[in-house]
């Protein structure tokens, strides 16, 4: 086999790692997502329950999605006003 060939089938095999390297770090990707989904959705899940309990009073999670809500379309799932409209002059 000479160098030429050599050179082909490295390359090919280098193809082929790349290819792997790229499936997991996807699949890497794609888990680091739904783990942080869930712990959005858990941390969610256990602010709402302390604030049906009465550990944690409405007026404080409201002031704190009214603070940390930039997007117009989440802060009226929130029936919070636009970031914008409470802007004075």
């Amino acid at each position: 086999m000479d160098a030429n060939e050599r050179i082909r089938r490295l390359e090919e095999q280098r193809q082929r790692i790349d290819a792997r390297i790229a499936a997991i770090r996807a699949r890497a990707q794609t888990q680091a997502r739904k783990d942080d989904t869930r712990r959005k959705v858990l941390a969610g899940s256990v602010v709402l329950k302390a604030v049906r309990e009465g550990t944690l009073g409405a007026e404080v999670l409201r002031d704190l999605l009214d603070r940390y809500l930039e997007a117009d379309r989440d802060r009226r799932l929130f029936d919070l006003p636009p970031k914008n409209a409470q802007e004075g002059p």
